[in-house]
C-alpha cells in the first residue's frame, strides 16, 4: 500500500514482485516510492524484516536517484555493508528456531539500528534538505488535503521549483504525495468506524465527493473502497500505523513475518 515512504527489507526466502514477477532472492532491498499498490508473493514460508526510513518521503541515499527508482525495488546488498546485515538477519530469523519470534525480532532490530547508525548515517554524508522537509511536512500535517498552489503560496515558491524539490528528494510530484496521504487519511477514518458513512469519511479526508474518492482509490489500490473493506484482506496493522504517522508517534523500525 503506497504511504509516501521509502522502505528497506530483508527476505529469508525468494519473493516475486510486480506484474512481471521479478525474482527477489534472499537479500536486502530498497523500495522506491510507489504510486500504486504492489504485491510480494512468497511460494514458501518467508520472513520479511522491514525498516521504514525517516524522515518520511525523503530518500537518504545520494547513491540512488529517487525518480529513477520510483515504482521499483532495488538491491542494496553491495551498499553500506548491506550484505553483512542481510546475512545476520536471515540467520537470526531462519536458524534460531529455539528462540521466540519476539526475541529474534528484537535481535534483528538491534542489528538494523546499529547498521543504520554506523554504516549508513555516519558515512553517507547526508544532510536533510530543510526546505523540502518543510514542504513535505506541510502536506503531511494537512493529511494530503492540499493543492499545489497552496504549497507555492505558503513557501513563496513557483510550481516549477516545488516540482524540482519533490522529484529530486522524493521521486514523486507533490500532487502524487498529496493523493497518497489523502487516501491514507481516508483509510484511517473509514477503518475507525467513527463516521456514519463512507461518503462522510471521503468528505472529511478532502475528497470532493464519492466519485472523486472512487477514481483515486481505483488508481492507487486497483479496486473500489467498498470492495477493499468488504474483502477484509487489508492489513489493519498498516492502517493503525497511518494514524501513528499522522500523530507523530511512528517508530521507524517495523518487524513483520
Amino acid at each position: 500500500m503506497p504511504q509516501g515512504v521509502f522502505d528497506i527489507f530483508i527476505n529469508t526466502q525468494a519473493l516475486l514482485y510486480g506484474a512481471d514477477k521479478q525474482l527477489l532472492l534472499p537479500s536486502m532491498w530498497l523500495v522506491g516510492q510507489h504510486t500504486r499498490q504492489y504485491q510480494l508473493i512468497a511460494e514458501e514460508p518467508c520472513w520479511v524484516f522491514t525498516i521504514r526510513l525517516k524522515p518520511f518521503a525523503l530518500l537518504p541515499f545520494p547513491q540512488f536517484n529517487a525518480l529513477e527508482i520510483k515504482n521499483t525495488i532495488q538491491s542494496i546488498t553491495r551498499n553500506f555493508g548491506g550484505s553483512g546485515l542481510a546475512s545476520q538477519i536471515v540467520e537470526s530469523l531462519s536458524e534460531n528456531k529455539q528462540q521466540t519470534a519476539d526475541i529474534r525480532l528484537a535481535v534483528c532490530t538491534h542489528l538494523a539500528q546499529t547498521w543504520l547508525i554506523e554504516k549508513v548515517l555516519s558515512k553517507a554524508n547526508f544532510t536533510v534538505p530543510t526546505i523540502f522537509r518543510a514542504e513535505s511536512n506541510f502536506i503531511l500535517r494537512n493529511k494530503g488535503d492540499i493543492q499545489v498552489q497552496a504549497l507555492c503560496d505558503n513557501f513563496s515558491l513557483s510550481k516549477v521549483t516545488i516540482r524540482k524539490h519533490f522529484l529530486a528528494h522524493c521521486g514523486l510530484l507533490s500532487k502524487e504525495m498529496s493523493q497518497i496521504w489523502r487516501l491514507n487519511h481516508f483509510l484511517m477514518l473509514e477503518h475507525s468506524g467513527k463516521l456514519p458513512s463512507m461518503t462522510h469519511s471521503a468528505i472529511a479526508a478532502g475528497f470532493y465527493d464519492q466519485a472523486h474518492l472512487i477514481r483515486e482509490f481505483k488508481g492507487i489500490l486497483d479496486c473500489t473502497p467498498k470492495v477493499f473493506f468488504k474483502d477484509r484482506s487489508f492489513d489493519a496493522a498498516t492502517i493503525t500505523q497511518i494514524a501513528k504517522r499522522f500523530g507523530g508517534s511512528y517508530s521507524p523500525v517495523i518487524q513483520a513475518d
